[in-house]
Order: structure tokens, then sequence, then C-alpha cells
């Protein structure tokens, strides 16, 4: 599809339509706000999303293990998820953290952490 086909529905773009993929948009750059409730689709049409996030800070195993578990609890991560990046062993059918299994863990994920 040309670009002088695509129309921006969000974000920072110039007056062709092509969206800032430098960051280098100087004052006056027309913007738009992201609002796609009833955005209505035609078969054929792509709707595309290019958004920048962080990784947060520090170390996955240093963050509480009862908020890990709040999170499982709260379906945004899996069981296996809160095990393999933040070191939290959580029971699957009582929701609490296994803290014993979580040291141990953890332990052995900052050796592995530690050595590369």
């Amino acid at each position: 599809m040309p670009l002088s086909e695509v129309y921006p529905i969000a974000g920072r773009f110039d007056e062709t339509g092509r969206p800032d993929s430098a960051g280098q948009f100087c004052d006056g750059t027309p913007s738009q706000t992201l609002k796609l409730t009833g955005w209505p689709l035609r078969k054929r049409e792509v709707l595309a999303f290019y958004m920048a996030s962080g990784g947060g800070y520090g170390s996955p195993l240093e963050r509480d293990a009862l908020l890990v578990a709040r999170d499982v609890w709260n379906e945004l991560i899996s069981v296996e998820f809160a095990r393999d990046a933040y070191g939290v062993v959580v029971d699957v059918e009582s929701g609490e953290v296994n803290d014993e299994g979580t040291s141990a863990l953890r332990a052995r994920l900052r050796e592995r952490e530690s050595s590369g």
C-alpha cells in the first residue's frame, strides 16, 4: 500500500502522513491523540500500532513477590511467567507465594544472572 493511502490515526506525523520514526520532529508538527472506540475497518484494511515502552528498572528478581502473585491473580501474567521472569513460585490452587521455593529459585537465577 502506498504511503499516500495511509492515514495516521494517532501520534506525530509530517504533512505527507509519514510517522516520525526517528523522533526528530520539531515544533509545530501535527499530532493526534488516540481514541479508537468505534474505528471502522473495512476488508483488507490494516491497523498498526507503533509505540515506545520501557523494560522497567532494576532486576525483575528484586520485585516484591506479593506484587507478582497479585499480577498472577489478576491474570496479567501466568504462573509460568512469574516463575521464569521474576523467580516467584506461586501455588496454582491458592495463589499464595511459596516463600521457600521463591528464595531458592531466586538464588539460582541470581547465580545464573551473575555468571552471564
